[in-house]
């Protein structure tokens, strides 16, 4: 299986970045976490987030998502960027308050509904 990579980065008018990221090894519909930072040899960085419900992989086998950094001046058009990125499962649960749990010292305690957990 290939690596995930970044296939292409555009730097917007307005400073601003956009990722376009393929990512392996991930069922469709899977809920994953991209992050990582870009840098350039000047010292200019640019770091990204996000979470996204993966789509039907492409013709690589590899799901392509794009994901967004805020501006930065600091970027040169023509320089080299060296991209460092993750991706990781991720998994939402979805906790209510028990009001069941009365053990000394508690104030509050949740317990996770099972129906809840993604």
């Amino acid at each position: 299986m290939p690596d995930s990579q970044v296939l292409e980065i555009e730097l917007k008018d307005d400073g601003s970045f956009a990722f376009t990221v393929e990512v392996f090894g991930f069922k469709p519909g899977t809920n994953v976490e991209i992050s990582g930072s870009a840098t350039q040899a000047n010292g200019a960085v640019a770091t990204f987030y996000d979470i996204q419900s993966l789509p039907p992989a492409g013709p690589s086998g590899g799901s392509s998502v794009t994901v967004t950094a805020a501006p930065s001046t600091d970027f040169v058009a023509g320089e080299v960027i060296t991209v460092v990125g993750r991706a990781a499962k991720i998994w939402c649960t979805e906790l209510s308050r028990d009001p069941d749990d009365q053990r000394p010292g508690i104030k509050a305690a949740w317990k996770a509904t099972l129906a809840t957990s993604r």
